[in-house]
Order: C-alpha cells, then structure tokens, then sequence
C-alpha cells in the first residue's frame, strides 16, 4: 500500500489570495462591462469593496444574534 505525502501549498497568502478572487469572481461576476481601462479599474474597485462590505455585515449581523440569543438565555 502506498501512502502519498500531502504537500503544503508554498506560499498560502497565495492560495488564499486566490481563493478571494474566485469568490468575489462567483458572486459578483467575472465579466467587467466599462470599456475604458479607467472605469474597468472604477468597477473592480467597487466589486471589492462590495465584497468587504458584504463581509463585515454579515459578521456584524453574526455578533448581534449570539448577543440577542445570549441575553434571551439570560431571561429565562
């Protein structure tokens, strides 16, 4: 029975690097529509700060149901 070594990635600030641009790709699209390289640059900008803001929220909104579950639990 042969056993293969699993390998780490070389440089996992790469991985995960690329990992973000495929999900902001899934969720936001792949496709730029502006014509110019300016507005091109204007559109990916907006795509990520979308995609923090959407980050932040979601655990912002993750934070204040533990606290509302919490002090329900407090309650009783």
């Amino acid at each position: 029975m042969i056993i293969k070594e699993h390998k780490e990635p070389p440089f996992p600030q790469d991985l995960e690097g690329r990992l973000m641009v495929v999900v902001i790709k899934r969720k936001y699209g792949s496709v730029l529509r502006c014509r110019s390289f300016a507005t091109q640059k204007a559109e990916l900008i907006s795509k990520l700060i979308t995609y923090n803001l959407d980050r932040k929220l979601n655990y912002f909104l993750l934070i204040f149901r533990g606290c509302t579950r919490a002090s329900m639990y407090n309650l009783n």
